[in-house]
């Protein structure tokens, strides 16, 4: 009986590294999807980073332009208020040139009616 008892005990034993190392191989197999799902992921999550990197990029370098092209426009505003500022400033002179002129030839065509209007000298 020992016997058979020894032969039961190596065919359980045999049975039981059996569904080890099929257990083994599961766990390996299991261990591999799960590193390449790791990879995976990590790889998605790179790839992410890099995409939100070049969006940035894009967007800093749309932005600088933007801000050079608002810069530029900015100094040909203030151009050109300079330039109205003197145009306002020549305007104003030439306003006050053309006043007094006319405040001249008012003050001429009162002499000259005046003259005209004032009987001549009586002689004798």
């Amino acid at each position: 009986m020992s016997l058979t008892r020894d032969r039961q005990y190596q065919t359980n034993l045999k049975t039981a590294e059996v569904e080890l190392e099929a257990i083994r191989s599961e766990l390996q197999r299991v261990q591999l999807c799960l590193d390449k799902e790791h990879n995976n992921s990590r790889n998605k999550r790179h790839e992410v980073i890099r995409s939100l990197n070049r969006s940035c990029r894009a967007s800093l370098t749309y932005k600088r332009q933007y801000q050079t092209t608002l810069d530029a426009r900015k100094a040909e505003l203030e151009r050109a208020h300079s330039g109205l500022q003197h145009m306002r400033a020549e305007l104003d002179a030439e306003r006050d040139r053309s006043t007094k002129a006319e405040s001249e030839v008012n003050t001429l065509v009162l002499e000259i009616l005046e003259y005209i209007n004032t009987p001549p000298p009586v002689k004798g």
